[in-house]
């Protein structure tokens, strides 16, 4: 029996990671065919029982010295102990449940909370029953934690529904409470990523107490006014007794003596932390040393209706960790085919202005009002983490120790509800208050466009939620309403990068656009870009750059010829550096000369970042003329008349051209140029 555990124990204490551990633990509990209800029969007293049990003259010095801060009733006197054995395999799985099942020790509080509220609730309901008597019925539902830091106890107790005798023995270690085959099958299953929610069934929770315990006491009174107070003991090792005792209350009373590394339990400030972390939306009053611990109300759960706006705002900055109100309250319910209640917020500023990938989402999931994970990123794709608030869900894949979701089906299933609801709350947002949407936009917009590059299944859902800027509006306007007024003989919906709307309407590609009258989307920046192109269309509609349109301008007058053409070309390639080529284009109105097809804005920003602040080198370009303009048609004259300052115009136009595509950074050096 020894050898086996003392070689898991090794494994589980080398150098593994969480999961790993977890892993540990589901592959020793498959190596079991069977596990055995407690085994209850009479021994001999061991020594070891002898640390356990105290007698009479003990017992009145430990009340002597706990009188102050602890009450301990008294065994009654005359009262036979038994001293009852797990059998083996139930000994070894306790001894994991107690050392390697849980990563973080602070979670034994919110164990032993949530089961002194399943108490209190149970004793509750039987209260609204009129058939049923309920002991000491007067008695307040509340849980009471006291600390003794002194001699390192920690003693927790409610007045909820209490045990019987038999129901000790069945439920404190409810490892085996669904019996041997049920509940291994259950442990089995918990190693598949398919697996059903299994929170409630395995019952581990109070077992999580011997982590940081040397010995453990419960005082524990049924609800059932005939029913005699018992006291529960155990060094955690395998074996406990159980007898009756004198002057106990209604419910249940844990008392913890902690070992010394972990006497910080018997610390109010650490313990009051520790509830305000996990169990801060507990229903029922928590004292903490007789003062109450001032918790919140999980107003997720309740109708929306009967939230009031300073519940919102309270709940807003509890979770947000500042003051301030939210711009948007997000609330949903429903109860099939999953149960999830949700409430988000947007906050009225965005504190995270960089769009830091690194930065964790401000959802805290919840099973039951317990928290189960801070600061969660599985509920709620990564580009929506400027949300903030809270998910519960009973239908939570937890992983045995509660400690953390496992990865099924189920979770990202939840987690496409959740972003669907968000997404249409956004898109009903737009069309009722637009003022509203567009401060929320210019706060989070890059969010937003994170999601159409990074999730594809949302891209569609996410374009109806972008607004923009254009030439021909005064005010914002959506792709949709770009759409629905666009122009007969308009094919495609147009857009320019620019840093204003008067360097967009003075470019040289949006001349041919302009003549048109079609309306044009101005982008700020290369984020912008990327998120239209990756949507490629909208409503049948080609999205493109102004700088790739194929509109041309018909117009009458004086024009070069072919051969006239073929001069210019030879000219410009043997004496403009960067020059690969001559063409001539109908898209211009004024301006002489463009760039073929220039780099997009994304590509311009990547060099720039791959650059390191260094200027960006003119790769070979093809630049387009205009044929008909004055000053082309006086520099083919130029070269034969004068070709040396016909080589400086030309020189000119190019460079103007780069300018004009964005493709020079800094155009100082072309000073010296312009006075020559």
């Amino acid at each position: 029996v020894s050898s086996p555990l003392v070689l898991h124990q090794a494994k589980i204490s080398s150098s593994l990671t969480p999961i790993q551990q977890q892993l540990a633990v589901s592959s020793f509990v498959r190596s079991f065919h069977s596990l055995s209800m407690h085994r209850s029969e009479k021994v001999e007293k061991t020594p070891q029982e002898d640390d356990i049990i105290m007698d009479d003259e003990e017992m009145g010095q430990e009340k002597k010295a706990e009188s102050i801060t602890i009450e301990e009733p008294k065994v009654k006197k005359g009262e036979a102990r038994e001293h009852l054995q797990f059998q083996a395999e139930t000994k070894q799985l306790l001894d994991i449940v107690a050392t390697a099942l849980y990563t973080d020790k602070d979670v034994f509080i919110r164990e032993l909370i949530s089961n002194a509220s399943d108490a209190l609730e149970k004793c509750r309901q039987a209260q609204l029953q009129s058939e049923v008597k309920v002991d000491q019925g007067d008695l307040p539902l509340q849980i009471k934690i006291t600390l003794d830091e002194k001699r390192k106890i920690f003693c927790i107790e409610d007045t909820g529904i209490g045990m019987t005798k038999e129901e000790l023995i069945e439920n404190i270690g409810t490892i085996a409470k669904s019996g041997s085959k049920a509940f291994i099958q259950k442990l089995k299953d918990s190693g598949s990523s398919d697996t059903a929610n299994i929170i409630g069934q395995f019952g581990v929770g109070f077992y999580s107490s011997f982590m940081v315990s040397e010995n453990v006491k419960i005082y524990t009174k049924s609800f059932d006014p005939d029913s005699p107070g018992y006291c529960w003991e155990s060094h955690g090792s395998g074996s406990y007794n159980i007898y009756e005792a004198e002057g106990v209350t209604r419910g249940t009373k844990i008392i913890m003596n902690l070992k010394d590394r972990d006497k910080e339990f018997s610390m109010r400030d650490t313990v009051e932390r520790i509830i305000k972390k996990y169990s801060n939306f507990v229903q029922y009053p928590i004292y903490l040393n007789n003062s109450k611990v001032s918790t919140l109300d999980a107003i997720w759960l309740r109708k929306p209706q009967d939230i009031t706006p300073d519940e919102h705002k309270r709940f807003y900055q509890y979770i947000n960790r500042s003051g301030g109100e939210p711009l948007y309250t997000i609330q949903f319910t429903a109860d099939v085919p999953l149960n999830i209640h949700s409430l988000f917020y947007i906050p009225s500023e965005n504190s995270d202005m960089f769009g830091s990938e690194s930065s964790a989402p401000d959802i805290n999931v919840y099973s039951k009002k317990v928290l189960i994970k801070a600061k969660h990123r599985e509920v709620l794709p990564e580009w929506l983490r400027f949300l903030k608030g809270a998910v519960d869900s009973e239908d939570l894949p937890l992983n045995i120790s509660r400690e953390s979701l496992q990865n099924s089906p189920l979770v990202r299933r939840i987690n496409a509800i959740l972003t669907r609801k968000v997404l249409q709350f956004f898109k009903e947002q737009l069309k009722e208050d637009r003022e509203k949407y567009v401060k929320f936009y210019n706060n989070f917009h890059g969010f937003l466009k994170e999601g159409i590059l990074r999730d594809y299944l949302y891209k569609d859902e996410i374009a109806d939620l972008l607004i923009f800027q254009s030439t021909n509006s005064e005010k914002y306007i959506s792709l949709k309403e770009y759409v629905e007024q666009m122009k007969s003989d308009q094919k495609e919906i147009y857009f320019v990068v620019a840093p204003s709307k008067q360097l967009a309407v003075g470019s040289p590609y949006y001349e041919a656009i302009s003549n048109k009258g079609f309306d044009v989307l101005l982008l700020q920046d290369a984020r912008d870009e990327a998120a239209l192109t990756t949507i490629m269309s909208y409503d049948d509609k080609e999205i493109k750059s102004i700088e790739s349109a194929d509109i041309e301008i018909d117009s009458d007058g004086t024009a070069l010829n072919e051969g006239q053409v073929e001069d210019l070309v030879r000219f410009f390639k043997s004496t403009v550096d960067n020059c690969q080529g001559l063409e001539t284009t109908r898209k211009l109105s004024g301006t002489p000369a463009i760039i073929k097809n220039p780099d997009t804005s994304i590509t311009r920003h990547m060099k720039r970042i791959a650059s390191k602040g260094q200027p960006l080198d003119v790769t070979p370009q093809t630049i387009q003329v205009d044929p008909r303009n004055p000053l082309i048609i006086s520099l083919h004259k130029m070269i034969g008349e004068n070709p040396d300052k016909a080589e400086v115009v030309a020189n000119q136009i190019f460079d103007h051209a780069l300018i004009s595509a964005g493709l020079i950074d800094d155009a100082r050096y072309l000073l010296p140029k312009l006075r020559e």
